[in-house]
């Protein structure tokens, strides 16, 4: 862990926000990243976080993918 963070480098932090009258909703984006993260979190459909499980950056990536595909579908 860095000296200068809070969180271990390995273990994602997500944070969603969305803009009032958007139509992406911020709970269900971090529903799709943590579906393939794992990991808890929660919010309202303007932000919401989570994260928690250890994760490689390949499984990064797919969390980033799934994130886009929540709000381009």
């Amino acid at each position: 862990m860095s000296p200068y963070s809070a969180f271990p480098a390995t273990v994602p932090n997500v944070l969603v926000m969305a803009s009032a009258g958007s139509a992406v909703d911020a709970r269900a984006v971090l529903d799709a990243v943590l579906g393939v993260l794992g990991g808890r979190g929660g919010g309202s459909s303007a932000m919401a976080q989570g994260g928690g499980v250890p994760a490689d950056i390949d499984s990064l990536r797919r969390a980033l993918s799934a994130a886009v595909d929540s709000i381009t579908s």
